[in-house]
């Protein structure tokens, strides 16, 4: 799905899962609140661009 929109595989994995896995270390710790804060906020814009349920149309098939 993200070829599909032009972000190459490795890079997308890295892009998507490093500032979820930062954040979360650095809000545990207590340490650089602030940049945590803007991780934080960089997830809440990402999250919506790449997991976009609106725009898939049909019946969702049960896992097997």
């Amino acid at each position: 799905m993200m070829a599909a929109r032009g972000v190459p595989r490795q890079a997308g994995i890295v892009a998507g899962h490093c500032p979820a896995v930062m954040a979360g270390l650095l809000v545990i710790g207590g340490l650089w609140t602030g940049l945590a804060a803007s991780l934080t906020l960089f997830l809440i814009v990402a999250t919506p661009m790449f997991h976009n349920f609106w725009d898939h149309q049909g019946r969702i098939a049960p896992h097997a």
